[in-house]
């Protein structure tokens, strides 16, 4: 096995950004368990740090092109680059430190199911009533 040591990864040309591709079947080894995770697979494709419904504002996203209030402590979020399947990722929701409890639901059928490129979340209070608040989620899985 080679071993690829370096401080920093340059594009090509300067001030672009690096861009680089891995393929399907590569992984990196994780530093405290030593197992092998795959890119693919194994890593947060997407996320939302912060969406407050009182105000309308985003603090940070990666692979999510809109956020929309559907009402009440209900968001649905866009993906920019669509999941492999519906089935094939993950979301992983809110911090309930403010005094609600974040689920990112599923439901079954109807418009309300999630699609390759579309997710939903409810946030709801310590008695499990909708409410408005700060929404904040993780997505893992493959990307199409």
């Amino acid at each position: 096995m080679s071993t690829l040591r370096t401080n920093k990864i340059v594009g090509n040309v300067p001030d672009t950004g690096t861009k680089f591709t891995i393929d399907n079947d590569s992984t990196c080894i994780e530093g405290n368990s030593g197992k092998n995770i795959s890119f693919t697979q194994g890593l947060i494709k997407g996320y939302n740090t912060v969406f407050d419904q009182g105000d309308g504002s985003t603090k940070r996203t990666l692979n999510i092109s809109s956020i929309s209030d559907e009402g009440t402590g209900h968001l649905h979020y866009t993906h920019t680059n669509n999941y492999i399947a519906t089935s094939g990722y993950v979301q992983l929701p809110n911090d309930p430190a403010s005094g609600t409890k974040g689920f990112i639901t599923v439901a079954v059928g109807g418009s309300e199911a999630p699609t390759a490129s579309l997710a939903q979340s409810n946030l709801f209070n310590t008695s499990s009533a909708l409410v408005d608040g700060k929404h904040s989620c993780g997505f893992a899985g493959e990307l199409a």
